[in-house]
């Protein structure tokens, strides 16, 4: 009887884990895993270091404290700058989604600067701000500031009249209407927002350690560069790439936990969940 249940858990354990997704997912890793280490012993490690000696750089920086110092700062200058792109876009976004002449007031500056490259603005900034914290911090709110107020506003501004007209037929206030209806069907586009203006932020706050301070892990690049340390330059990289996909993903939980309708309302959620539920053929 123990033997079955051992194996009865065993294989639920292999059927749900062992998709044929994950089994794609992982054989792609490991294709790429194999390719950059061959690549890595042919072309030398100069040019570009395996995964092998990047695992062996990341133990090194590690252990002496200096991937956990650069880490520390730059974490600073991006989570005030997040913060900051958070508390001012939203708000405007809402704003501009509610009332139209707002978003005529602020329409033509929120086009102008978004199609602007950040980086064409960084000597102004460092004329502004210096090169200190102040101007990483003004970097990183500049490049996720504008994905968060475009997505707020689309969501305020794309609520449909039929949900909003029951409401004032009953005689909700202004104030009702928006708290109860307008804000929560705006809610998963204000997430998406902040999904996206996160992964920017991060990019912002690497550039600006490139361009102007090499401090940081975009510091740390720089340095080992210099030194032709591609092992440390990927280890860092590495990093980011961690940094950048779990933060992303934690947000994508949080929006998929508070809004699970979002997932099934949309066309591929609709088709996976006719198929999930959709009868076996009969047989004969």
């Amino acid at each position: 009887m123990k033997a079955d249940k051992v194996g009865s858990a065993f294989i639920l354990f292999r059927s749900e884990y062992w998709s044929r997704d994950r089994l794609v997912r992982c054989a792609s890793y490991l294709f790429a895993l194999i390719a950059w280490e061959v690549t890595g012993y042919v072309v030398g490690p100069l040019f570009l270091a395996g995964p092998t000696q990047v695992v062996i750089a990341l133990r090194e920086v590690v252990l002496s404290g200096e991937l956990l110092l650069a880490l520390m700062v730059s974490l600073q200058a991006f989570a005030v700058g997040f913060a900051a792109a958070m508390a001012s876009a939203i708000p405007l976004g809402m704003l501009m989604g509610r009332f139209e002449s707002v978003e005529r007031f602020f329409e033509p500056y929120i086009a102008a600067f978004f199609v602007t490259p950040v980086s064409a603005l960084i000597p102004m900034i460092i004329i502004w701000f210096g090169i200190g914290i102040e101007a990483r911090v003004v970097v990183v709110f500049s490049f996720c500031f504008f994905d968060i107020v475009i997505n707020t506003f689309n969501g305020v501004r794309d609520v449909r009249y039929e949900l909003v007209e029951p409401v004032r037929s009953l005689g909700a206030t202004q104030r009702q209407i928006f708290m109860k209806v307008i804000l929560p069907a705006a809610a998963p586009f204000v997430m998406s927002g902040i999904r996206l203006g996160l992964g920017r932020a991060i990019r912002g706050m690497v550039i600006a350690e490139l361009l102007l301070a090499t401090t940081g892990l975009g510091g740390m690049i720089v340095t080992y560069s210099a030194v032709f340390r591609t092992d440390v330059i990927f280890a860092v990289l590495v990093v980011i790439v961690m940094l950048g996909v779990g933060s992303v993903r934690l947000i994508k939980a949080m929006e998929s936990r508070l809004f699970p309708w979002k997932e099934t309302s949309t066309i591929r959620g609709g088709f996976e969940g006719s198929a999930r539920t959709a009868p076996a053929p009969a047989e004969g």
